[in-house]
C-alpha cells in the first residue's frame, strides 16, 4: 500500500490503476495468514480461509461497481477539496485513502450478515479430519496460547476426539464378538492394535500439552479444568488398553477353534451394546459445557451395566456348578463380561470428572 501511494504521488500510475492495485493488495494480504496457518490447528486454518473468502468476495462485488465508485470519489473530492485524483497526481494518495477506507467499511457492513454462510463455506473448505486411522492432533496448536482458557478449550476438543477413537474400538470389539465368520476379522484385529497405539500417543500428547499450560500463570478454575482433562485422558487411554485386551481374548478363543455358545454370544451382545450406549453418553458429555453434562443418564447406564454383569456372572457360576459350562472352555467368555464392566467404570469416571461430582454407584 505504501509503495502504491508513492507511485501514485509521483504520477507514475493513474488513480484507476492505483485503486485496482489496492484491491489486489487486499487479497494479497491474506497470504500471510494462510501461510501461518499451515502448521496450525483446524480452527486457525478456517480463520485464515475466512480472511481470504472475505476479501476475495469484497473485491468481486467492488469490481462490479468499480467505475461508479472511482467517479464518485473524484466528484466528492472535486466538490469538497477542489482537487481531482483523475487529473492531479498529488490528489491521488488522498483519493486512495478514501477508496481503501470506503471499501473496507462497506465490505464489513455487507459481509457481517453473511457470517454464518462464510463459516459454513470455510468449514467445507477445511473439514475436520474424520479419519482416525492415522495419529494426528487436530485441535491443539503447536504453541501454547498466552490465554490459558483458549489452550484448555482446544485440549477439551482433542479429548472429545479421543473419546470418538475409543468408541470406534468399541464398535470393532462388538463386531469381533458377534460376527465370527466375518472375512475382515484379521483386518479388524490389526485395526484394534493400531487404534490402541493411537490412544497411547494421544494421551501422551494431550498430557504434555496440558502440563505446559499448567506451567503458566493460571487461575484455580483453569487448574481444576486441567486436572479434569488429564484424568479424562488417562481414563480414555485405559479404555483403549482394555479394548485391545478384549481383542486378544477373542483372538485366543479363535486360535482354540472353539467359538462361544449361542447363549453366551447373546449375553455378550447385550452387555457390549449397553457399553456402547454408555460411551455415547460419555462423548456427548465431553462435547457439552460443564453445566450441561448429563451425569444422571451416565450413572443410570453404568448401573444397568453393573446389573447385567452381576446377572451374567451369577448365571455363569450356576452353569459351571451344574456342569453346563466347562470352566476351561468358558473362561474367556467371563473375561469378556468382566472387561465390559471394567471399561464401563472408566467411562463413568470421565463424566464424573467433567461434572466435578461423584454419585453413589
Amino acid at each position: 500500500m505504501a509503495v502504491t501511494l508513492v507511485m501514485a504521488n509521483q504520477g507514475w500510475i493513474p488513480f484507476e490503476l492505483a485503486a485496482a492495485m489496492v484491491l489486489g493488495e487486499n487479497i494479497g494480504t491474506t497470504i500471510t495468514a494462510n501461510l501461518a496457518a499451515i502448521v496450525a490447528n483446524v480452527y486457525a486454518k478456517r480463520a485464515a480461509r475466512a480472511h481470504f473468502v472475505f476479501n476475495v468476495a469484497g473485491v468481486l462485488w467492488m469490481l462490479v461497481v468499480f467505475v461508479p465508485v472511482i467517479h464518485g470519489i473524484d466528484k466528492y473530492m472535486s466538490l469538497a477539496m477542489g482537487v481531482s485524483p483523475l487529473v492531479q497526481a498529488s490528489a491521488i494518495p488522498i483519493g486512495l485513502a478514501i477508496f481503501h477506507t470506503t471499501f473496507n467499511i462497506a465490505n464489513t457492513v455487507i459481509m457481517v450478515g453473511l457470517t454464518p454462510k462464510i463459516a459454513d463455506l470455510v468449514t467445507r473448505m477445511v473439514p475436520s479430519k474424520g479419519d482416525d486411522e492415522e495419529f494426528h492432533l487436530e485441535f491443539m496448536a503447536r504453541n501454547i496460547f498466552p490465554t490459558p482458557e483458549i489452550s484448555i478449550m482446544e485440549a477439551r476438543k482433542e479429548v472429545a476426539k479421543f473419546a470418538s477413537v475409543t468408541i470406534n474400538m468399541s464398535g470393532f470389539a462388538h463386531r469381533l464378538i458377534t460376527k465370527k465368520d466375518e472375512k475382515s476379522r484379521k483386518k479388524l484385529m490389526d485395526r484394534m492394535k493400531k487404534y490402541e497405539s493411537i490412544t497411547d500417543r494421544m494421551e501422551i500428547e494431550i498430557s504434555n500439552f496440558l502440563s505446559k499450560v499448567a506451567e503458566g500463570n493460571i487461575s484455580e478454575d483453569s487448574s481444576r479444568k486441567i486436572r479434569s482433562l488429564l484424568s479424562n485422558a488417562n481414563d480414555l487411554e485405559r479404555i483403549g488398553d482394555l479394548f485391545y485386551q478384549v481383542a486378544l481374548v477373542i483372538e485366543r478363543q479363535l486360535e482354540r477353534g472353539d467359538w462361544f455358545q449361542k447363549e453366551q454370544l447373546k449375553s455378550l451382545d447385550r452387555i457390549y451394546s449397553l457399553l456402547n450406549q454408555s460411551m455415547q453418553i460419555m462423548q456427548e458429555n465431553l462435547s457439552s459445557n460443564s453445566d450441561e453434562i448429563d451425569l444422571i443418564a451416565a450413572m443410570q447406564k453404568e448401573r444397568e451395566l453393573n446389573a447385567v454383569r452381576n446377572e451374567l456372572r451369577r448365571d455363569y457360576l450356576k452353569k459351571v456348578e451344574t456342569g453346563e459350562y466347562d470352566v476351561k472352555d468358558s473362561m474367556r467368555y467371563i473375561e469378556l463380561v468382566n472387561a465390559a464392566e471394567k471399561i464401563g467404570d472408566h467411562v463413568i469416571n470421565v463424566s464424573e470428572t467433567l461434572s466435578g461430582q461423584v454419585l453413589s454407584k
